[in-house]
């Protein structure tokens, strides 16, 4: 990462106390709280556990998982298509990541690609550029939403299922150590609800709702029965043999 003086925490917030990572409210879109509750559960120990060495942050904004990799690794490249002048600040290059990828073959330990593939034209032929520039027994995380809005139109193309991340995976020479749903039917149901209390008094009611006495529990084992086939989105990391 360039400039790594000037980042700032974004998506995660961190208590030095406890050491958890919990939801960057302040930097997030009101009507999305839920959903990112959901990712940050699923996606720290994710990330935690599978990014090590050199990682290529692939189409990673202002870089919102940097504390929380940063003691697990050697070195971060930061990639990104965006002209946002805070984002700017911290990348290594600016990528159309709809293309080539500008590195050699085996350049990388970990590829870390965050709710990206849905606005790339072929995730497939990106996916084939992640297995080409990791190291042998190099690991891909990428994590993506499934059934959730269009959240950048018109730029959202793909919302693959877990046969499509698996078959690309495969095709691409990568073998699937881990895929997982996050959220089920209810999920799905609350985070349309949450799109509609977006802002103001509404989202402060939609927040009251979720503390709700026995709606966590409820919530947990609707995940259990529907997440299969019901997901809010994926988790998945794959390793180059």
């Amino acid at each position: 990462m360039r400039n790594p003086d000037r980042w700032k925490p974004s998506r995660l917030a961190h208590d030095p106390r406890t050491g958890r990572y919990s939801t960057g409210r302040g930097a997030i879109f009101g009507g999305s709280y839920h959903m990112v509750d959901l990712q940050t559960e699923a996606y720290v120990p994710l990330i935690q556990e599978h990014v090590t060495g050199h990682v290529l942050d692939c189409g990673c904004g202002p870089v919102p998982y940097h504390q929380l990799y940063a003691p697990r690794i050697t070195a971060s490249t930061c990639i990104d298509w965006s002209q946002d002048p805070h984002v700017l600040d911290l990348l290594d290059k600016v990528v159309d990541i709809n293309g080539p990828l500008p590195y050699a073959n085996g350049s990388f330990d970990t590829v870390l690609c965050t709710d990206v593939i849905a606005h790339v034209k072929r995730p497939w032929e990106l996916i084939d550029e992640f297995s080409r520039v990791l190291k042998p027994g190099g690991r891909m995380v990428i994590t993506t939403p499934f059934i959730y809005w269009l959240a950048q139109y018109p730029y959202e193309y793909f919302h693959p299922a877990r046969f499509g991340l698996e078959d690309m995976s495969k095709t691409a020479g990568l073998e699937v150590i881990h895929l997982e749903p996050y959220g089920g039917q209810a999920d799905v149901l609350l985070d349309t609800l949450n799109k509609m209390m977006d802002t103001g008094f509404r989202n402060r009611l939609f927040l009251l709702l979720l503390k709700m006495p026995g709606l966590k529990g409820w919530l947990e084992r609707n995940r259990m029965r529907t997440g299969e086939r019901y997901a809010l989105g994926y988790c998945l990391v794959a390793r180059k043999a």
